[in-house]
């Protein structure tokens, strides 16, 4: 993996008690796999503004585009989000300010997972 390259990684997830605080101020790029598509849609700014507010100059962010196979204990499906993949490209370029790219999954197969690649948009001509 790329700790194997010296990259310095801190991993967060506010659910995991070891993993609930963000351990910098600033970070080149941000990663998130099976992340966005949990977080119901009005909570989606929040946590864009969180991500710029880290600073980075890269995120790439891996979305799955369609109903998750589990429930919730309270029978609800785990994806709170289910959009297509230029839905959210465009809510994540408009709430972050960053350049959307996107890509489909590198797998071959029918599931419907997608990459959005944000660069930070640079003052300079």
């Amino acid at each position: 993996g790329l700790a194997k390259h010296e990259v310095d990684i801190d991993e967060y997830d506010p659910a995991i008690p070891n993993k609930k605080k963000i351990p910098k101020e600033q970070y080149d790029l941000i990663i998130t796999t099976d992340v966005l598509e949990h977080i119901y849609e009005d909570e989606i700014p929040t946590i864009c503004k969180e991500f710029i507010s880290l600073q980075p100059e890269t995120m790439f962010h891996a979305i799955c585009t369609r109903k998750a196979h589990k429930k919730l204990p309270d029978g609800t499906n785990a994806h709170k989000t289910v959009r297509d993949i230029q839905w959210w490209a465009k809510k994540l370029q408009e709430y972050t300010g960053y350049k959307a790219e996107v890509f489909p999954e590198p797998v071959q197969g029918t599931s419907k997972v997608f990459i959005v690649v944000l660069e930070r948009v640079s003052d300079e001509p």
